[in-house]
């Protein structure tokens, strides 16, 4: 496919994906009713935060490794040689609690920060850009939806009109009683609906990129068939097509049930995120100076602790999502998560283990020209260090003046400029 999106646009495309303020207006009403306001508004700056720091090191790996399969990529590339191919495979009365399940709910404004990953192969020079598409929109999502939660709570004078609201909309209610006009909140509930429509654009495109990037490894059921690209629009049809079809069957389950279609976001969150976080807890594991390659964006000495509060961060959601939101529990308030996540993850398994094992053998990489690149990579970085020492002796002898180094990064590989 052409790599036809700017560092702008895909960084657009990522925003409309996040959009943190769909997410912090359309699940308003559930935080309200298990933190009241404070915690609404003080949960999304938590959940921001350590979304970024997870971003950050998917960034990393992603400036490592710029392949459209990013997670499922990046878990294959770090694991050992025993393990490549099984990595690659895969909302009470304590305050307290509360402020936590508002915490887990305020996760859900940040997610689809992969998308930039996802199309890291549409965009020239990705290892130095997808990092970037990857953390500015969550920064920019959190600046800007955090004074929005502020308005809508300072904009509620009735909050139990706002739990029993007739429409079902929380957000409908608290923009009529912000504005005392229901025309005036009618059209505010439809600019905000109408972003669910380049959410979607930007849904299918992500999603449909994922089934592109694991199809050309065999990773799908018929992958012959969701890999193909067409050769008029250059990009991939059918994959765009499955996408769609899945996207509008999980919408249908809102209308059948609401427990069901809570469940199913839960359980996407969880193993999203996860997603994210495994090829982090294999850098841990492994040692990242061992595994990791020369890359534009490289967290440095911050690499060990933003990987491992990461880890925490999320096994610490996992749990949490699996608990009821209110107490006593019923059949109708418990949590349906765990049994989502046990079915979908037993189904992973048992398609493993009767179809993909011995037989799938992760992504198809050039291992040559990979050591190749990385060897350049090195050597640029020995000639920098070794044009920035002959300029500091430059300047020590007062040779009449000293050369200025930078650096540029293309095609993953580091040259040095001097002037």
């Amino acid at each position: 496919m052409p790599r036809q999106f700017s560092f702008w646009s895909l960084g657009a495309l990522s925003f409309t994906l996040t959009c943190t303020w769909l997410g912090t207006g359309s699940s308003v009403g559930i935080s309200l009713n298990e933190a009241s306001a404070v915690g609404t508004v003080w949960s999304l700056p938590i959940a921001g935060v350590m979304s970024i720091i997870l971003s950050a090191g998917m960034a990393e790996l992603s400036s490592a490794y710029p392949v459209a399969g990013a997670q499922y990529y990046c878990s294959f590339m770090v694991a050992s040689d025993k393990y490549k191919p099984f990595a690659s495979y895969l909302g009470w009365s304590s305050d307290g609690w509360a402020f936590m399940l508002a915490i887990s709910n305020a996760v859900y404004a940040f997610l689809g920060s992969d998308c930039g990953a996802h199309l890291c192969e549409k965009i020239p020079n990705p290892a130095k850009n997808v990092p970037k598409a990857i953390l500015w929109p969550l920064v920019v999502g959190l600046l800007t939806a955090f004074p929005f939660a502020v308005a809508m709570m300072y904009s509620i004078n009735d909050l139990q009109a706002v739990f029993d609201s007739t429409s079902g909309l929380s957000l409908l209610e608290i923009y009529y009683q912000g504005t005392g006009n229901k025309a005036a909140a009618s059209v505010l509930l439809a600019v905000f609906a109408f972003c669910f429509f380049g959410c979607l654009v930007a849904n299918a495109t992500t999603s449909s990129r994922t089934l592109w990037a694991v199809s050309r490894d065999g990773v799908m059921c018929y992958s012959h068939l969701w890999m193909r690209v067409h050769p008029v629009f250059r990009m991939p049809a059918n994959a765009m097509v499955l996408s769609g079809t899945c996207i509008t069957i999980y919408g249908v389950i809102f209308l059948g049930s609401t427990t069901a279609f809570s469940a199913m976001v839960s359980a996407a969150i969880i193993f999203m995120q996860t997603s994210c976080v495994i090829p982090q807890a294999i850098l841990l594991y492994r040692g990242r100076d061992r595994v990791l390659p020369p890359r534009y964006f490289d967290l440095g000495r911050l690499g060990v602790p933003v990987n491992a509060i990461a880890v925490a961060w999320i096994v610490f959601l996992d749990i949490l999502y699996c608990f009821p939101t209110s107490m006593p529990v019923t059949p109708q308030n418990m949590s349906y998560v765990r049994v989502v996540c046990a079915g979908l993850l037993a189904f992973v398994i048992i398609l493993w283990l009767s179809t993909k094992k011995g037989v799938f053998e992760g992504p198809k990489v050039d291992f040559e020209l990979l050591n190749a690149r990385r060897l350049a990579a090195l050597d640029g970085v020995e000639e920098v260090e070794r044009l920035r020492a002959e300029s500091v002796g430059a300047h020590a002898k007062g040779g009449g003046g000293s050369a200025e180094v930078t650096t540029e990064w293309c095609d993953d590989r580091m040259v040095a400029v001097a002037s």
